[in-house]
């Protein structure tokens, strides 16, 4: 917290503002000021579970504003965690591109990170990216998955989840991390389905007591 520090030594303020704005805890602190963004408690939930979490799936109504935080938690990322790379997928490019287009926003609207990271999110004709500082974002199209083998990234972003073939995220998209992940697709969805098994589970053995 704040009143840890001495803050009568006024030299070593810009040091610890710096070290508040890239603690992942303070993260409704940095999106205000940073983003002017001002979040929900529960957004803020989300992004924490997305920071901690290694396979995390954001599962929430049509309108609940999740590609909205995706492309909030990637701006955070990129800017907090220097030197990330971060691949944004979907099964075609217009749903990468909706994430795309948040980032752009995010970045059109906050003058302080336009200081920071100097180079506007930029759209080719296959693929979108951004560069802030030395982190890197690709947003791609999975398609058959031909035109983007050789991506690497850190972390890997997959919006419309359901909708991704389980083949070629086996193949190609698990392929970005240099991380063992065998039968990534298959464990996640299962690991799901177990949770959601086991609370509806305990909700009718609640009922029919």
């Amino acid at each position: 917290a704040f009143y840890e520090y001495d803050w009568d030594d006024i030299s070593k303020v810009p040091e610890l503002m710096v070290e508040k704005f890239r603690d992942p805890h303070y993260i409704h602190f940095i999106a205000k000021y940073i983003l002017n963004i001002n979040l929900l408690p529960f957004q803020c939930v989300i992004l924490q579970t997305f920071w901690e979490k290694p396979f995390p799936i954001l599962i929430a109504t049509r309108g609940g504003g999740k590609s909205f935080l995706l492309a909030v938690y990637i701006v955070l990322r990129m800017m907090m965690h220097q030197g990330c790379k971060i691949a944004v997928v979907g099964a075609a490019l217009r749903q990468s591109m909706v994430i795309f287009n948040y980032v752009k926003t995010i970045y059109d609207n906050s003058p302080i990170l336009q200081d920071i990271c100097r180079t506007h999110p930029k759209r080719d004709q296959h693929m979108c990216h951004w560069t802030c500082g030395s982190s890197y974002a690709v947003f791609l199209p999975l398609g058959t998955g031909e035109k983007i083998r050789g991506q690497r990234a850190n972390i890997i972003v997959c919006d419309e989840f359901a909708s991704v073939d389980p083949e070629i995220f086996e193949t190609v998209v698990r392929g970005f991390a240099a991380v063992k992940s065998d039968g990534l697709h298959e464990n996640v969805v299962a690991k799901y389905k177990k949770q959601i098994t086991k609370h509806l589970t305990s909700s009718e053995n609640n009922n029919f007591q």
